[in-house]
């Protein structure tokens, strides 16, 4: 019989909760307020290639509703890219899984710009104006680069997590 701890069980989720956090609570730094990586973005990515089942979209479309309304975002404008970008990768799934790292990375950095721009787009025209765009741009290219960082820390997590 399997024993499974509560740690080996929530730890892809409590990878995941901390990014988040770190992406959605206003860090006492001066351009915090400006700079928001999409953290939680890259947390769904991997899971979405690596383990799909620990990334529901009913539980993304809860969570993207949250991050919006934290983040300040219009309701919906960051959560509906988010699910784009599940579904999206979840297709090509079996080209990462087979690719090396590089490619898996520029992967990233494909879905970070798309995702950006359709987050940008998606707050412009429910807010009536377009929203300042150097922020995203900027927040994407932070992600992008701390991609093979955040990669080791969602892989300790993700292998500690029971098969779904």
């Amino acid at each position: 019989m399997l024993v499974i701890s509560p740690l080996t069980l929530w730890a892809p989720y409590g990878a995941a909760g901390l990014l988040f956090l770190l992406e959605a609570l206003p860090l006492p730094l001066p351009w915090a307020g400006v700079l928001r990586p999409p953290l939680f973005l890259a947390a769904v990515y991997y899971a979405a290639v690596y383990r799909p089942g620990l990334a529901p979209f009913a539980g993304l479309f809860v969570v993207g509703l949250l991050r919006d309304a934290l983040i300040g975002l219009p309701l919906g404008a960051g959560t509906l890219p988010l699910l784009l970008a599940r579904w999206a990768v979840g297709q090509w799934r079996l080209l990462f899984t087979s690719q090396t790292f590089l490619a898996l990375w520029a992967g990233f950095a494909l879905t970070a710009l798309v995702i950006t721009v359709l987050t940008w787009a998606l707050a412009s025209l429910a807010q009536g104006s377009l929203a300042p765009w150097a922020a995203g741009g900027v927040g994407a290219g932070l992600a992008v680069a701390l991609f093979p960082l955040l990669t080791r820390f969602l892989r300790r997590a993700l292998t500690l997590a029971p098969p779904v």
